[in-house]
């Protein structure tokens, strides 16, 4: 019974919209963002350098307080990974840490949209490989809503098309 519960579970949550959001939880327009996906029908990961469900005994573990090589931090990073780059839309909400960056970096490289909800102060110059630079919450949402409407595409192919469209014409060197 248990296993059969799972499976439908993941079945269930393969055909809803997957946003990741990468930010410390503490700030309350981030937690106000979560609630606001989960209203949408989205199923959201919240990725945070503070994490309350390794297997350490702590609770609350930080990164800073685990041995990098065990094996709930690798299944963490794992995790983390997967979810960025399986995303249909990655929020980053600044400030939060480099390692969060580095997750936007690999699903930027997965070809998933990404959207910084910006915080007070300058923007980071990287964040121009950004899709969507948001002020609000409500600006996310929108981007979020127009995102669900759109079927998936394929990074491969959007890779591709962009090449060809950059491609120099007389096929080499004179």
């Amino acid at each position: 019974m248990a296993g059969t519960a799972t499976a439908m579970q993941t079945e269930d949550s393969a055909d809803r919209f997957k946003v990741c959001v990468a930010g410390a939880p503490e700030f309350s327009r981030n937690t106000e963002l979560v609630h606001e996906l989960r209203q949408l029908g989205c199923e959201v990961t919240v990725l945070s350098k503070n994490f309350e469900d390794l297997a350490t005994g702590t609770g609350g573990a930080m990164w800073a307080r685990l041995e990098l090589g065990t094996v709930a931090v690798k299944a963490e990073f794992d995790r983390q990974v997967d979810a960025a780059i399986e995303s249909r839309v990655f929020v980053l909400c600044p400030p939060c840490s480099r390692s969060l960056h580095l997750m936007a970096g690999a699903a930027i490289a997965a070809g998933t949209r990404i959207v910084v909800l910006l915080a007070s102060g300058p923007p980071e110059l990287a964040y121009l490989q950004a899709d969507s630079l948001c002020v609000s919450v409500e600006e996310v949402l929108a981007v979020v809503r127009r995102e669900m409407a759109l079927p998936p595409s394929s990074p491969v192919y959007d890779a591709v098309d962009s090449t060809m469209v950059n491609l120099p014409s007389g096929g080499g060197a004179a």
